[in-house]
């Protein structure tokens, strides 16, 4: 439920929302979504380095790979 609000208020444009429902998901109950959303966020925000500490999280490249594609939007780019 956190996450998908989390979600839906980055797809809105609410940046700090989306965060703080995210990190809220993930205090409850740690899942690959919720750092999803805030690994998209902090691209969105340009914060390379809270995009990194979510990348931390989220197992398999092919997951990593495809959040630094969406990232690339944003201007940022990056090796896994």
């Amino acid at each position: 439920m956190l996450v998908r609000q989390a979600r839906a208020a980055m797809n809105a444009g609410q940046l700090g929302r989306a965060l703080r429902l995210a990190a809220r998901s993930i205090n409850i109950q740690p899942s690959v979504a919720a750092y999803t959303v805030m690994a998209k966020t902090n691209c969105m925000k340009m914060d390379i380095g809270n995009l990194r500490a979510a990348l931390r999280n989220i197992p398999g490249r092919r997951h990593r790979r495809a959040i630094w594609r969406f990232c690339k939007k944003y201007g940022l780019e990056a090796a896994d």
